[in-house]
């Protein structure tokens, strides 16, 4: 009895040793985006693909088809497991033990969803008679290679659109610009027709008019504009008529046999465009439409829910003379204009509609690099909040990032499918999602507002030189304010819920002088205080304005002159507890080289002289740049900065951590430091120090990417005793020394946020550490979020971030390269400034000071039903990263020790009892 007890007390102290030791982190790493699709498959292999395009087929097969340079069409069949081989994609040879005549360009594709049929619309030659190339038809099973023999369809059509009645037959509506001929009475004069296939597309009956006028010769291909859905025996056309240039409909209630009289759509006040036509699952159709009155994006819907067809069949003769159109009465009427997705910025081109058995989905893009999808909620009567794409990863086999372009997208069972072209290397890949497209289509918005270009244009600056690396702050009421230099010049610009201002030019220098390394900050009545390196050398500089009036240099006081010596170098600029603005910098090299600091108490208006916090010249340093600050709690003034090798190959020579002993609370108190103590070794550089609850972290850059130690506050002592040791931070081991800053580190209570775009790509990194309420001296990171960019700029270094403590938005600013526009490539011109918002969870119960104070709105998200959370629909996988080491807190190193020592000791009692 006395030995069961024993053991069982053994066991209850073991089980409570356990529970106040800090709970194990686990790795989890996972990018945003990766998860969500398959790797993507190369189908082409190759280096001659062009123009790709999908297709699913009912029980879950998909179908690709590009341009071969040398075979002409080519196509991959997918069977649910396995991609085939390309295969060449002609026309049968009617000549016996010949070899399929090759399709030398894209085809118009349309697909059967009731007969797993595929159908090709191609043009031909153009006739010297006509000047008009004559429209040609063939069509195959779905999964095969070779199309049927092609045959002539219409002898001319400015444009044309393609559905299909629920009995089989396809309906081809088109516009047709000539009159007829002696030769051929059937084709008819100008106007809109449809004409029709037997079932199984045998053969084609006699064309029927819808709308004749002679005005359709001078419609203009780009000009011309057509769409036609179905629906059992229902009908409706839209197209643009040139002589009203408006948008005309019809509808048909017996497969096309007659038609309602064209007319415009019924939107008084509007002026309705490019109207899209969808049907439901339901068998009900949508009628989308612009309108083009309104500025910006301003998009209606009209339903009609069609009625049961009568008994027995309506005929339509097959051959003959051309019948003329024929009125019919309407027993079902479109609904009233409703507005439809509000928030849009763009309107949608490349549309795309397609539905399973519950729900339609609706994907624009196709044919960009940017694909938006969202589904019709038939409970709520509206479309889900659009999820936006776009692909861009590593390819394995070569190395190289490749951004996808020409996207094209297709449901193929419950998943979505999406092909797209590499044109640089000239090749198809093709992705799925890895969850359903209801999902995907429902998911939460990205937290991701869209990025946008901030400064001017190469042509705009007119020779004012490549901005520089920005500075941003957020203020209370969420605007963003940004800064940012030229070679002689100091721009700011300011971003709310209206958009971004025009840039502003604040400082100009004068001739010879220059202007750079921007550092801003907001006080709590949001002021904004600002320190650059400028003037004719590059000495420290300072001005502030209020929020409301610094659109306008006249809004910023006179620049002061708080440091005259040369080659001023980033200055950093923070506000302690008591309301004193301090700034820090440094002087590189020569003879007054070291780090400074000059701090002022009465909101800048009195500046105290500066101060020496390191004086490298008498320390034998060659060099010290790249300081970084922060405040303690206490109002300590903490420091770190970089000691440089100007002979060496490693551009420093480690990083090392200073602290004031006296919290300067007036301009009279004398700041006294701490003796620098090395915190990283060589080729360690861009420290950056946060505090973040009650831990202080460092962050800098080594050859091994991006590092990390920190301590809990309370083992901070001048002789630098208390850091952890040096762990890398998960998923960001590729970042390099740079010039310009390469990530951005901002905190709130309890996150501290890292963010970076990184170099040579069109990517944002986003990684938080996280302090648990039960445990403040303990955290880890979680998982890398990637933002693949909707345009192909190329980012530069240089990163500027920040968070506001209560707003719950992270911004971020940076220098990209932006693309030429139609192109999606980046172009020759200089970089220009970029910038982002991010929707974060935001605790502020533990008041913390920041460096940098910050704030911007995102876009309030639609009231959607979300069945399963979502990180980003933004695509950009990578390759899995690896799990990287936790840094060791010095508390959970001493606790595991003293945990280790207790087991011991009731082992060995243990031990005895049972000796007994």
């Amino acid at each position: 009895m006395q030995k069961s007890f024993s053991i069982l007390t053994l066991v209850v102290i073991f089980v409570l040793v356990l529970a106040i030791l800090p709970a194990p982190q686990a790795n989890s790493y996972a990018q945003s985006g990766s998860n969500n699709w398959t790797a993507p498959v190369n189908l082409s292999n190759s280096g001659a693909a062009s123009e790709p395009r999908l297709f699913a087929a009912s029980n879950g097969e998909v179908q690709v088809f590009w341009l071969d340079r040398f075979d002409g069409l080519t196509t991959a069949l997918y069977n649910g497991s396995a991609w085939s081989l390309p295969t060449q994609s002609g026309v049968i040879n009617p000549r016996l033990g010949q070899a399929a005549i090759k399709i030398e360009e894209i085809p118009f594709f349309y697909e059967s969803d009731a007969s797993d049929r595929l159908y090709a619309f191609i043009y031909g030659s153009e006739i010297p008679s006509t000047k008009e190339a004559p429209l040609y038809f063939g069509q195959m099973t779905f999964g095969s290679t070779l199309w049927s023999n092609l045959q002539q369809v219409v002898e001319a059509a400015r444009t044309f659109d393609v559905t299909a009645t629920s009995d089989g037959e396809i309906k081809l509506a088109y516009i047709r610009p000539l009159k007829s001929s002696l030769y051929n009475l059937l084709e008819g004069d100008p106007g809109v027709y449809l004409r029709s296939t037997l079932s199984r597309a045998s053969a084609w009956k006699t064309p029927i008019p819808v709308h004749l006028s002679i005005y359709y010769r001078i419609l203009d291909p780009e000009q011309a504009y057509l769409k036609a859905a179905s629906s059992g025996s229902f009908i409706t056309l839209a197209w643009f008529e040139p002589r009203l240039e408006q948008v005309l409909t019809s509808d048909s209630f017996n497969a096309g046999a007659s038609w309602t009289e064209p007319k415009t759509i019924d939107a008084p006040g509007s002026r309705p465009a490019n109207p899209m036509l969808a049907v439901l699952p339901n068998g009900s159709l949508l009628r989308i439409w612009q309108d083009a009155a309104q500025p910006g994006c301003v998009l209606y819907q009209q339903h009609i829910s069609i009625p049961l067809p009568p008994p027995g069949p309506t005929a339509t003769p097959p051959f003959g003379p051309t019948p003329t159109a024929s009125a019919a009465t309407a027993p079902a009427e479109w609904g009233q204009p409703q507005r439809i997705l509000e928030n849009l910025q763009t309107c949608p081109t490349g549309s795309h509609f397609f539905s399973n058995q519950d729900t339609l989905f609706w994907a624009w893009g196709e044919g960009s690099n940017v694909l938006s999808l969202s589904a019709w909620d038939d409970t709520n009567a509206r479309w889900s909040l659009p999820q936006e794409f776009s692909f861009s990863f590593e390819d394995a086999a070569t190395a190289r990032t490749v951004q996808l372009s020409n996207l094209h997208m297709d449901l193929a069972g419950d998943k979505l499918a999406v092909t797209g072209a590499d044109e640089d290397a000239s090749e198809i890949w093709v992705t799925f999602t890895q969850l359903s497209a209801l999902e995907i289509a429902f998911a939460p918005p990205s937290p991701w507002s869209k990025a946008l270009p901030i400064s001017k244009s190469s042509e705009e600056r007119q020779g004012a030189g490549q901005p520089g690396s920005p500075s941003l702050a957020l203020d209370s009421q969420d605007r963003a304010h940004m800064v940012w230099s030229t070679a002689s010049n100091l721009f700011y610009a300011r971003y709310d819920s209206q958009g971004v201002t025009s840039p502003a030019e604040i400082v100009k220098s004068a001739a010879g002088e220059i202007v750079r390394q921007p550092a801003l900050i907001i006080d709590e009545p949001d002021r904004l205080h600002l320190a650059w390196s400028g003037g004719p050398n590059g000495q420290l500089n300072y001005s502030r304005a209020e929020t409301n009036q610094a659109g306008t240099a006249a809004g910023w006081l006179p620049a002061k002159q708080l440091d005259t010596r040369a080659n001023i170098s980033w200055p950093q600029i923070a506000i302690g507890p008591s309301g004193g603005i301090f700034i820090l910098y440094t002087i590189p090299i020569n003879e007054g080289r070291g780090v400074y600091l000059v701090s002022s108490f009465d909101n800048g208006e009195n500046w105290g002289q500066p101060e020496l916090v390191f004086d490298a010249a008498a320390a034998g340093w060659e060099g010290v740049d790249h300081a970084t600050l922060q405040i303690a709690p206490d109002g300590n003034l903490l420091a770190a900065f970089a000691r440089l090798s100007l002979a060496s190959s490693s551009p420093t020579e480690g990083l090392f951590f200073a602290l004031s002993t006296v919290a300067p609370l007036q301009a009279s108190t004398e700041t006294s430091w701490s003796v620098p103590t090395e915190v990283a070794g060589a080729s360690a550089d861009w420290p950056r120090l946060d505090l973040v609850g009650e831990q202080l972290h460092l962050l800098y850059i080594t050859s091994n990417g991006l590092q990390q130690r920190w301590m809990p506050l309370e083992q901070m002592t001048l002789e630098g005793v208390g850091w952890g040791g040096e762990s890398r931070v998960p998923g960001w081991q590729d970042l390099s020394t740079s010039s310009l800053p390469p990530y951005a580190l901002v905190s709130d209570a309890r996150t501290m946020h890292l963010v970076s775009a990184l170099p040579s790509g069109s990517t944002l990194r986003y990684s938080t550490w996280g302090i648990p309420e039960s445990n403040p001296t303990a955290g880890r990171w979680g998982p890398v979020e990637t933002y693949a960019s909707l345009e192909h700029w190329t980012n530069l270094s240089g990163n500027a971030a920040a968070v506001h403590l209560t707003g719950g938005t992270l911004a971020a600013a940076w220098l990209a390269i932006p693309p030429v526009a139609n192109t999606g490539t980046a172009s020759a011109q200089l970089p220009s400034v970029y910038f982002i918002t991010r929707k974060v969870d935001v605790v502020s119960a533990i008041p913390t000071p920041e460096v940098i104070v910050t704030n911007e709105p995102t876009p309030a998200a639609t009231d959607i039903p979300t069945p399963t959370p979502w990180p980003t629909p933004t695509l950009s996988p990578d390759l899995p990263l690896t799990p990287e080491e936790q840094p060791i807190s010095p508390l959970i190193v001493g606790g595991g020790l003293a945990a280790v020592i207790v087991m011991v000791i009731f082992t060995v009692i243990l031990l005895r009892e049972q000796k007994r």
